[in-house]
Protein backbone atom coordinates (compact mmCIF):
# COMPACT_ATOMS: atom_id res chain seq x y z
CA UNK A 1 0.00 0.00 0.00
CA UNK A 2 1.45 3.40 -0.67
CA UNK A 3 2.00 6.04 1.85
CA UNK A 4 -0.67 9.21 1.65
CA UNK A 5 1.74 12.18 0.03
CA UNK A 6 0.81 15.91 0.74
CA UNK A 7 1.26 19.14 -2.15
CA UNK A 8 0.68 22.37 -0.66
CA UNK A 9 0.09 26.04 -2.08
CA UNK A 10 1.51 28.69 0.03
CA UNK A 11 -0.34 31.69 0.64
CA UNK A 12 -3.46 31.63 2.37
CA UNK A 13 -2.55 27.58 3.19
CA UNK A 14 0.80 27.89 4.69
CA UNK A 15 1.21 31.22 5.54
CA UNK A 16 -0.67 34.36 5.74
CA UNK A 17 0.89 37.02 3.37
CA UNK A 18 -0.92 39.76 2.83
CA UNK A 19 0.46 41.78 5.54
CA UNK A 20 3.49 41.64 4.76
CA UNK A 21 3.05 42.24 0.58
CA UNK A 22 1.36 45.38 1.94
CA UNK A 23 4.33 46.60 3.79
CA UNK A 24 6.53 45.56 0.88
CA UNK A 25 4.51 47.24 -1.82
CA UNK A 26 4.52 50.55 1.10
CA UNK A 27 8.27 49.99 1.29
CA UNK A 28 9.18 49.51 -2.68
CA UNK A 29 6.53 52.64 -4.11
CA UNK A 30 4.79 55.23 -3.24
CA UNK A 31 1.54 53.54 -3.55
CA UNK A 32 -0.82 54.55 -0.62
CA UNK A 33 -2.51 52.13 1.88
CA UNK A 34 -5.82 52.68 0.19
CA UNK A 35 -4.26 52.05 -3.57
CA UNK A 36 -2.70 48.88 -2.32
CA UNK A 37 -6.18 47.41 -0.68
CA UNK A 38 -7.86 48.22 -3.80
CA UNK A 39 -5.87 46.51 -6.09
CA UNK A 40 -5.56 43.93 -3.31
CA UNK A 41 -9.19 43.75 -4.26
CA UNK A 42 -9.64 43.51 -7.86
CA UNK A 43 -6.48 42.04 -8.74
CA UNK A 44 -5.93 38.61 -6.17
CA UNK A 45 -2.74 37.78 -6.56
CA UNK A 46 -0.18 39.81 -4.27
CA UNK A 47 2.87 39.16 -7.00
CA UNK A 48 0.63 40.51 -9.86
CA UNK A 49 -0.33 43.86 -7.58
CA UNK A 50 3.28 44.57 -6.82
CA UNK A 51 4.05 44.43 -10.79
CA UNK A 52 0.69 46.28 -11.69
CA UNK A 53 2.92 49.63 -9.28
CA UNK A 54 6.23 48.80 -10.77
CA UNK A 55 7.60 46.57 -8.36
CA UNK A 56 9.65 43.01 -9.80
CA UNK A 57 9.96 40.14 -8.32
CA UNK A 58 13.57 40.34 -7.82
CA UNK A 59 12.70 43.85 -5.69
CA UNK A 60 10.46 41.56 -3.42
CA UNK A 61 12.84 38.35 -3.04
CA UNK A 62 15.70 41.17 -2.02
CA UNK A 63 13.22 42.47 0.68
CA UNK A 64 12.63 38.86 2.13
CA UNK A 65 15.91 37.85 1.93
CA UNK A 66 16.89 40.53 3.88
CA UNK A 67 13.48 40.68 5.84
CA UNK A 68 13.43 44.56 5.90
CA UNK A 69 9.60 44.71 6.59
CA UNK A 70 9.75 41.42 8.63
CA UNK A 71 7.97 38.19 7.13
CA UNK A 72 4.95 36.14 6.42
CA UNK A 73 3.06 34.98 9.21
CA UNK A 74 2.78 31.25 9.56
CA UNK A 75 -0.53 30.13 10.50
CA UNK A 76 -0.89 27.87 13.81
CA UNK A 77 -0.07 24.72 13.86
CA UNK A 78 2.06 24.55 10.34
CA UNK A 79 5.48 24.05 11.58
CA UNK A 80 4.56 21.23 14.53
CA UNK A 81 2.24 19.45 11.76
CA UNK A 82 4.76 19.78 9.06
CA UNK A 83 7.68 18.25 11.98
CA UNK A 84 4.91 15.01 12.45
CA UNK A 85 4.83 14.82 8.85
CA UNK A 86 7.72 14.89 8.39
CA UNK A 87 9.05 12.37 11.40
CA UNK A 88 6.50 9.97 10.04
CA UNK A 89 8.69 9.94 6.85
CA UNK A 90 5.64 11.29 4.53
CA UNK A 91 6.40 13.11 1.38
CA UNK A 92 5.75 16.78 1.29
CA UNK A 93 5.83 18.76 -1.67
CA UNK A 94 4.74 22.24 -3.05
CA UNK A 95 2.73 23.62 -5.69
CA UNK A 96 3.05 27.46 -5.66
CA UNK A 97 2.54 30.37 -7.76
CA UNK A 98 4.85 32.04 -6.14
CA UNK A 99 8.02 32.55 -8.02
CA UNK A 100 10.10 30.32 -7.08
CA UNK A 101 13.34 31.99 -5.71
CA UNK A 102 10.41 33.96 -3.52
CA UNK A 103 8.52 31.26 -1.69
CA UNK A 104 11.98 29.73 -0.79
CA UNK A 105 13.17 32.81 1.03
CA UNK A 106 9.51 33.00 2.53
CA UNK A 107 10.43 29.37 3.56
CA UNK A 108 13.76 29.88 5.17
CA UNK A 109 12.67 32.92 6.64
CA UNK A 110 9.40 30.28 8.32
CA UNK A 111 12.00 28.28 8.98
CA UNK A 112 9.60 25.97 6.88
CA UNK A 113 12.51 25.05 4.37
CA UNK A 114 13.61 22.38 6.54
CA UNK A 115 10.35 20.67 6.04
CA UNK A 116 10.69 20.23 1.95
CA UNK A 117 13.30 18.61 0.06
CA UNK A 118 14.30 21.34 -3.15
CA UNK A 119 12.91 18.53 -5.57
CA UNK A 120 9.48 18.54 -3.84
CA UNK A 121 9.33 22.51 -4.64
CA UNK A 122 7.65 23.57 -7.99
CA UNK A 123 6.92 26.92 -9.05
CA UNK A 124 5.85 28.31 -12.39
CA UNK A 125 8.77 28.53 -15.00
CA UNK A 126 8.71 27.91 -18.33
CA UNK A 127 6.98 24.61 -19.17
CA UNK A 128 5.13 24.71 -15.77
CA UNK A 129 2.27 27.64 -16.17
CA UNK A 130 0.85 29.29 -12.86
CA UNK A 131 -2.64 26.96 -11.11
CA UNK A 132 -5.13 26.02 -11.97
CA UNK A 133 -2.77 24.55 -15.04
CA UNK A 134 -1.98 21.27 -13.41
CA UNK A 135 1.37 20.19 -15.24
CA UNK A 136 3.23 21.74 -11.85
CA UNK A 137 1.54 19.38 -9.71
CA UNK A 138 1.61 16.77 -12.36
CA UNK A 139 5.49 17.34 -12.22
CA UNK A 140 5.45 17.70 -8.52
CA UNK A 141 4.35 13.92 -8.48
CA UNK A 142 6.94 12.64 -11.49
CA UNK A 143 9.12 13.58 -8.95
CA UNK A 144 7.83 12.23 -5.87
CA UNK A 145 6.87 8.89 -7.40
CA UNK A 146 7.35 7.29 -10.64
CA UNK A 147 3.99 5.29 -10.50
CA UNK A 148 1.16 7.70 -10.48
CA UNK A 149 -1.37 6.72 -8.27
CA UNK A 150 -3.50 9.69 -7.56
CA UNK A 151 -5.83 8.84 -4.75
CA UNK A 152 -2.43 8.89 -2.70
CA UNK A 153 -2.10 12.18 -3.29
CA UNK A 154 -3.75 15.42 -1.83
CA UNK A 155 -3.41 18.92 -2.43
CA UNK A 156 -4.07 21.34 0.42
CA UNK A 157 -4.84 25.13 -0.75
CA UNK A 158 -7.27 28.06 -0.49
CA UNK A 159 -8.38 29.00 -3.84
CA UNK A 160 -10.63 28.14 -6.75
CA UNK A 161 -7.51 27.75 -8.90
CA UNK A 162 -5.70 25.13 -6.71
CA UNK A 163 -9.26 23.11 -6.53
CA UNK A 164 -8.94 23.54 -10.13
CA UNK A 165 -5.47 22.15 -10.24
CA UNK A 166 -6.08 19.69 -8.49
CA UNK A 167 -9.52 18.09 -9.97
CA UNK A 168 -7.34 18.20 -13.43
CA UNK A 169 -4.55 16.47 -11.83
CA UNK A 170 -7.09 13.83 -10.50
CA UNK A 171 -5.77 14.19 -7.16
CA UNK A 172 -7.83 14.54 -3.99
CA UNK A 173 -8.54 18.41 -2.57
CA UNK A 174 -8.61 19.50 0.58
CA UNK A 175 -9.80 23.32 1.12
CA UNK A 176 -8.11 25.62 3.72
CA UNK A 177 -11.17 27.49 4.75
CA UNK A 178 -9.17 29.47 7.23
CA UNK A 179 -7.76 30.85 4.05
CA UNK A 180 -8.47 33.73 1.50
CA UNK A 181 -11.27 31.96 -0.11
CA UNK A 182 -14.21 32.16 1.63
CA UNK A 183 -16.64 29.88 -0.47
CA UNK A 184 -15.77 26.13 -0.44
CA UNK A 185 -14.75 24.91 -4.47
CA UNK A 186 -16.60 22.58 -6.52
CA UNK A 187 -15.71 18.93 -5.90
CA UNK A 188 -13.98 19.56 -2.40
CA UNK A 189 -12.42 16.52 -0.76
CA UNK A 190 -12.22 17.70 2.74
CA UNK A 191 -12.09 21.45 4.35
CA UNK A 192 -10.08 21.96 7.73
CA UNK A 193 -11.11 25.06 9.58
CA UNK A 194 -7.25 24.40 10.82
CA UNK A 195 -3.67 22.73 9.48
CA UNK A 196 -3.29 20.93 12.21
CA UNK A 197 -6.40 18.34 11.11
CA UNK A 198 -4.65 16.95 8.51
CA UNK A 199 -2.61 14.74 10.95
CA UNK A 200 -6.28 13.27 11.87
CA UNK A 201 -6.28 12.35 7.84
Amino acid sequence: MQQTSFIFDLDGTIWDSRPWFEKAICHLSTATAATITREFASEGNFVRVANNLGIKPLQLIRLATKGTVGTVLRYDGVKSTLAKLQSQEVLLGIASNLPGNLARAHLSATDLLQYFDEKYIVTPRRGIPSKPNPRGINELIRRMNQQYVPETYWLIGDAISDAEAAIAAEVKFIWASYGYTKEEPPKTSRAFKRFDELLEL
